[in-house]
């Protein structure tokens, strides 16, 4: 995969975090690859440990796999997968992700073997309101039961953005995996004039030496509020300093207004400067970010 850096790489950031938030949400457990793994037959490797280490019951694991020959993905597997309101789960999961990521007009496509209940799986999903067809076009090996594939159509060809399957190997098995190579660019396009650049909540800034220790302090307070706070350290002067358009506030630490025990803060949308006592700013910018 290339290096991603800008805008990219945020993109890939605010793409990874949806699909940790989304699958906390259904109970996956996420795993960590090594670099040993990605030379290996991985969900073999997991298979096998649920089997040598839990037995019986319904087990679900998310991981990243990056750097694979075969593509880089965002994967889910569950294990002991033995009803067909499992497969639904995993197949409405997976297409609720790519909606969160703003991926309109998608469609599952679905085929399976005549073993296979289609029709209890195409009742759960439109119960759960997923759009869906059935296919003739994916194509089931002997250990494949039911398979399906979630695209979204574009400039008339159909993308396809995750492919899942259910088999019967040692224990019922649905894997889907997030095509990330294919889903990064039409997110690139999607969040064109989406404000992602926007990595500073609060830019603090200050000149004289006495400014610059409360400004250390105050960057430290507001960052354990889960606050992303950034300090000029250019030799910009402060009027430079505050000609930033990338951030919600700018906290302009002057020692005039620290002798009065205030703290000006200007909001860089309204652009309006507001005083605040320098022992409620805390609370006036969590409050207001």
């Amino acid at each position: 995969m290339e290096i991603l850096l800008g805008k990219k790489s945020r993109i890939y950031n605010y793409m990874e975090n949806v699909f940790k938030t989304v699958s906390s949400y259904y109970n996956y457990e996420f795993i960590k690859i090594s670099k040993s793994d990605k030379d290996s037959d991985l969900e073999t490797r997991i298979t096998k440990y649920y089997l040598d280490n839990i037995n019986n019951g319904f087990k679900k694991y998310c991981y990243l796999d990056m750097e694979n020959p075969k593509g880089n993905s965002f994967s889910f597997l569950t294990l002991n997968n033995d009803t067909i309101y499992q497969d639904a789960e995993i197949i409405s999961m997976n297409y609720r992700i790519l909606e969160e990521l703003k991926l309109e007009d998608i469609i599952v496509h679905i085929k399976a073997e005549a073993s296979y209940d289609l029709k209890k799986l195409q009742e759960y999903l439109e119960q759960l309101d997923i759009d869906y067809e059935i296919s003739d076009d994916i194509e089931l090996d002997s250990n494949t039961l039911m398979a399906f594939e979630i695209v979204m159509e574009i400039k008339d060809n159909n993308v396809i953005l995750a492919k899942g399957y259910k088999s019967i190997d040692d224990v019922k098995t649905v894997l889907c995996q997030n095509y990330l190579d294919s889903i990064l660019p039409v997110l690139s396009v999607i969040y064109e004039d989406y404000n992602l650049d926007t990595l500073t909540q609060v830019l603090i800034v200050a000149e004289a030496e006495e400014e610059r220790i409360v400004e250390m302090k105050l960057a430290q307070d507001l960052r354990w509020c889960e606050i992303k706070v950034d300090i000029d350290t250019s030799n910009k002067t402060k009027d430079k300093q505050m000609d930033n358009n990338d951030c919600n506030f700018i906290i302009d630490i002057d020692k005039s207004n620290l002798s009065k025990g205030l703290i000006k803060v200007v909001d860089n949308i309204t652009h309006e400067e507001t005083l605040v006592d320098e022992n409620e700013i805390i609370d006036y910018i969590v409050s207001n970010i």
